[in-house]
């Protein structure tokens, strides 16, 4: 269990400090998320809370329930439109081409 979370904070950092990838490579990745089931999105309304009945917001939060990042607003990283821009960054269900 320790040696597989040290596995993925090796990972994370790999990615985050392993450069950036460019814009085309970026799009091409969200477009693949976005069409991908495994994507979760939370809504939240203008208080910054979950909002419980669904109403669309301005601003919501995109995830992959297939990686292992945590999935909230406090660890930006994890959110798939930060996450595509990190050029050394996989996507767990091997869908991203470059």
């Amino acid at each position: 269990m320790i040696l597989n979370g040290m596995r993925k904070a090796a990972s994370y950092l790999e990615a985050k400090f392993g450069g950036e990838a460019i814009p085309e490579v970026q799009m091409q990745r969200l477009a693949t998320c976005f069409s991908c089931d495994w994507m979760l999105v939370e809504k939240r309304n203008e208080n910054n809370l979950l909002d419980v009945n669904g109403v669309p917001v301005d601003n919501p939060y995109y995830y992959c329930k297939k990686c292992g990042c945590p999935k909230t607003k406090y660890w930006a990283d994890s959110e798939l439109r930060k996450k595509v821009t990190y050029d050394k960054a996989t996507c767990p269900l091997s869908k991203w081409t470059h």
